[in-house]
């Protein structure tokens, strides 16, 4: 039930998205350039998101390419 409910939510939210240029067209079209590049935004925020937080910092220090991190006898 949860996961069908959430399903319809992000269709609905993607549908919103493709038709919000479309429908800021009828206003001019400043909104529709604004409402891009908001969109750009979003879409760059959450590639940095998962690019960042993807690796854990844990493995960094222990990964055997990590000679000169703070675990090195060095």
């Amino acid at each position: 039930m949860k996961n069908s409910k959430n399903l319809a939510l992000y269709i609905v939210g993607i549908i919103a998205v493709l038709a919000l240029p479309l429908l800021l067209q009828m206003q001019g079209n400043a909104w529709v350039r604004i409402a891009d590049i908001a969109l750009l935004y979003v879409l760059l925020a959450l590639g940095l998101n998962i690019v960042v937080a993807t690796p854990a910092c844990s493995t960094w220090a222990t990964s055997p390419s990590s000679r000169w991190g703070p675990t090195s006898s060095r």
